[in-house]
């Protein structure tokens, strides 16, 4: 690496770094607070407590009534313990695993340039804000994630479970999911069969799940009371806050190389996903998909 690109990089590190610091400094006070940081926090807190009895979607007009509003895989996990500290610590678990991952994609190109992109993935600004919140976001975005590094792997069983985790813990995973699989059927059959193959054990469980906790009451939560009105105003508004944040490094990714393969679908479904978040109650969480894509794409021409 020539020195004016190494000083470059170097620059990269010590502002990335320190807004790393500050993000992971916010992370521990919210771990330390044991109590709900962002709105909604607490709804899906005492959803977890009610899965421990099975009741979490049940008597949906008596006094357990709680609006649990996604599939019982994130429900499940934050119910092992105080659903504060360990719906936070699976969230932020998730959270460093995508950082993992694209400083593993940018391997090759050394450390330095390794350790910048996962602490600038840390940095963006809607990662600061959700990682560690108690919410499904960051372990859906974990799951699509792994699964994406999997599938350019040719791991294809491997990326079919994956994905299908990543859907029994947020509905909206299942955009880059659909993406994934549009490119798997237009470039690789064989591929698309072994990642079936992986998904359909993950599925056939969340499908025995949801049938012990009520069919009819899930759908209720998960899909009738999620169709909210959506707004192409919001869905600019947010689209305007992701170029803000990543439209330069978006552009960097392509000028220096094109994405390809499972990160150019990933990045597809990304975007699926902001124009999505024009629905009522949409907010900076609906970038998450395309921060980590675009890392994931920026490792990649590394």
């Amino acid at each position: 690496m020539i020195p004016r690109a190494r000083a470059a990089w170097g620059v990269l590190a010590v502002v990335a770094g320190a807004l790393a610091a500050l993000a992971l400094a916010r992370w521990a006070g919210a771990l330390l607070q044991g109590g709900p940081v962002l709105y909604g926090e607490g709804a899906v807190a005492h959803a977890a407590v009610l899965l421990r009895d099975g009741a979490t979607y049940r008597d949906a007009a008596g006094p357990s009534f709680v609006a649990a509003n996604y599939p019982p895989l994130y429900f499940a996990l934050a119910a092992i313990g105080d659903p504060f500290v360990s719906g936070r610590l699976w969230s932020a678990g998730a959270t460093l695993l995508v950082a993992v991952l694209v400083a593993w994609r940018a391997r090759r190109a050394g450390p330095l340039v390794a350790a910048c992109l996962a602490l600038s993935f840390v940095a963006a600004f809607p990662v600061m804000v959700w990682g560690v919140a108690v919410k499904p976001d960051l372990v859906a975005l974990g799951l699509t994630v792994a699964a994406v590094v999997a599938l350019d792997a040719r791991r294809a069983v491997a990326g079919g479970a994956l994905l299908a985790l990543a859907v029994l813990a947020k509905p909206t995973a299942l955009l880059p999911a659909v993406a994934l699989l549009v490119w798997l059927a237009a470039t690789d059959r064989a591929l698309l069969a072994r990642g079936a193959l992986g998904a359909a054990p993950v599925a056939a469980a969340g499908a025995l799940a949801i049938v012990a906790l009520g069919p009819t009451a899930v759908w209720t939560h998960v899909v009738t009371w999620n169709a909210l009105p959506w707004d192409a105003g919001r869905a600019g508004l947010l689209a305007l806050a992701g170029a803000l944040v990543l439209g330069a490094p978006l552009a960097a990714a392509v000028l220096v190389g094109a994405p390809r393969g499972a990160t150019a679908a990933y990045l597809a479904g990304a975007a699926a996903v902001v124009v999505l978040g024009g629905r009522e109650g949409g907010t900076v969480n609906y970038v998450l998909d395309l921060c980590a894509a675009t890392a994931l794409a920026l490792a990649a021409a590394a």
